[in-house]
């Protein structure tokens, strides 16, 4: 396997771990796995690493033939790997947030508990 898929495991089992703790977990449980091995920053380490291999892949898909004209065979390639990078990147950088506002939740959620 490679290693994008590793990672994409890797990041399925730190949102696994994560529910678990949300499932069957307590409050002092959820602050120890906080404070030792935080799965919300492992799933956001797991989501920049797949980003990075995807962001490269998109730039070293291959391009046209060479046979054809080659400069409007490029442009168009060109436009259509701008396209494909942008909609990677927006989509990670939704990830990225998505991950942000669970962080962010959680703590207005502990500090809540705690009271």
């Amino acid at each position: 396997s490679t290693m994008r898929e590793k990672e994409t495991l890797m990041a399925l089992l730190s949102i696994w771990r994560y529910t678990n703790t949300l499932i069957f977990g307590t409050r002092n449980g959820e602050l120890e796995n906080l404070l030792e091995d935080d799965p919300l920053d492992s799933i956001s380490s797991h989501i920049h690493k797949l980003k990075a291999f995807d962001m490269s892949a998109s730039m070293l898909d291959g391009g046209g033939d060479g046979e054809n004209n080659v400069n409007q065979t490029y442009n168009a390639y060109s436009a259509h790997q701008q396209q494909h990078q942008f909609a990677t990147l927006l989509h990670y950088n939704n990830l990225e947030n998505v991950v942000t506002n669970i962080q962010m939740a959680r703590m207005r959620r502990l500090d809540k508990e705690g009271e």
